[in-house]
C-alpha cells in the first residue's frame, strides 16, 4: 500500500520511511504541511498518511482539518505520529480528524500494526464503495427496464 509521510525532521522521516519500505509499503515523504496538503489533494494521492504535528508552513492538526474538508476527505486514514503526546494533544488530533494518534519515539511493531489497521479500514471502505456503485447501477438498470415495459405489464 502507498503510505504518505509528513515529517519535517529528516531523521524521523527516514526512520518511518525505512520501516514502511522494509515491510513492503510504497512510502513517500514530504517535510511540511503545505506540501502535504497539495500532494494529498491530488486525485491519485495515497489514502493512508502519517503526519507529524509540529511542522513548517502548516501543522498536522491543520492538515487534518483541511483534508477532511475536501470533497472525499473522509476517505483518508490519518495517523498522527508526534512527540506531542499529552492527553490534550491526543484529543486535539482526533478532534481535527485523525483516525489514530501515537507518540514518539515509536515502536516499529506498533506503527506497523496501526498502518495495517488503516489498510483494513481503507479496504473495507473501498469494498463498500464498490458495492454501493453496483447497487446504484442495478437500480438504474431496473428503472430503464421498467420504463421499457408496456403499461399493461406494470
Amino acid at each position: 500500500m502507498r503510505v504518505f509521510i509528513v515529517e519535517d525532521d529528516p531523521v524521523s522521516r527516514l526512520m518511518v520511511q525505512a520501516v514502511l519500505k522494509k515491510s513492503g509499503h510504497d512510502a513517500v515523504a514530504v517535510a511540511d504541511g503545505g506540501r502535504a496538503l497539495s500532494a494529498l489533494s491530488l486525485p491519485d494521492a495515497p489514502r493512508l498518511a502519517i503526519l507529524n504535528v509540529m511542522m513548517p508552513v502548516m501543522d498536522g492538526f491543520e492538515v487534518c482539518r483541511r483534508l477532511r474538508a475536501l470533497p472525499g476527505g473522509e476517505r483518508f486514514y490519518l495517523i498522527m505520529l508526534t512527540s506531542m503526546n499529552r492527553p490534550e494533544h491526543v484529543v486535539a488530533g482526533l478532534s481535527a480528524g485523525a483516525n489514530d494518534y501515537m507518540g514518539k519515539p515509536f515502536v516499529k511493531e506498533e506503527l506497523l500494526a496501526r498502518v495495517r489497521a488503516g489498510e483494513r479500514m481503507i479496504e473495507r471502505q473501498e469494498a463498500l464503495e464498490k458495492r454501493v456503485l453496483e447497487l446504484e447501477n442495478a437500480v438504474a438498470h431496473l428503472r430503464a427496464l421498467q420504463g421499457a415495459l408496456p403499461l399493461s405489464m406494470l
